[in-house]
């Protein structure tokens, strides 16, 4: 049997819901507001699965960060992996970001240099001039 590329949805009221946030619902003994999000507790897209409710999306998407760690074989609670280099590394190394969830970037300064030595060489090759001024893409997470 071939695992399930979506969640399961049911029909209620005449609408499709998704069945993990129905049970979350009937846990909770209310509806979710619209901004809550349901969280796989396991990874797994399983019915039975454990459920966390999350307030935001903001939240959501930081509980998958934090399961990304520890998968990796790190300590979710001082260190966090690299959307780009895919290593686990201490949060001392990833830049400070008030606007995420976690507080730091999701790339470690090491690539972030790298990626911004090669945007200047770029730029610098492409008029013989030097640095952004010259029409240089910023780079951004």
């Amino acid at each position: 049997m071939r695992p399930a590329k979506s969640y399961r949805q049911i029909v209620i009221d005449g609408r499709l819901t998704r069945l993990h946030r129905v049970r979350a619902e009937t846990a909770l003994g209310r509806p979710l507001p619209q901004s809550a999000r349901v969280h796989h507790a396991d990874g797994s897209m399983r019915d039975d699965a454990p459920l966390v409710i999350c307030e935001n999306d903001s939240y959501h998407k930081l509980l998958h960060r934090r399961m990304a760690v520890k998968v990796a074989g790190g300590d979710p609670n001082t260190e966090a992996v690299c959307n780009w280099c895919g290593q686990v590394k201490p949060v001392g190394d990833f830049a400070r970001d008030k606007t995420t969830a976690a507080r730091y970037r999701y790339t470690c300064k090491a690539c972030r240099n790298q990626a911004r030595r090669e945007v200047y060489a770029t730029a610098k090759g492409r008029d013989g001039r030097q640095g952004m001024e010259s029409g240089g893409t910023q780079i951004r997470d």
